[in-house]
């Protein structure tokens, strides 16, 4: 498993949600609860934006940050793999 353990955290992620050092996204319970944190960020702001949470977008902000979200289909496609279509 690399440094950003299985959820896949960069650390410019991590460091936007953490002051922990960037050796602790590697732990699963840690990670977790960062990522908890994070996604209710999103959730959050997406609703202040009047755009729906779905998986689809929350992967997207997750994997471009919520301002590199908008217009990419990276969500989709991960939402996409998870349906098996």
């Amino acid at each position: 498993m690399g440094p950003g353990g299985v959820l896949g955290w960069t650390k410019a992620a991590w460091k936007e949600e953490t002051n922990l050092d960037y050796g602790y996204a590697s732990d699963y319970a840690v990670s977790r609860v960062v990522a908890q944190f994070r996604l209710a960020k999103f959730k959050i702001r997406l609703k202040e934006k009047g755009i729906e949470a779905t998986p689809a977008m929350l992967a997207d902000c997750w994997y471009k940050g919520f301002n590199g979200a908008k217009g990419t289909d990276y969500g989709q496609r991960v939402s996409n793999l998870y349906y098996d279509k």
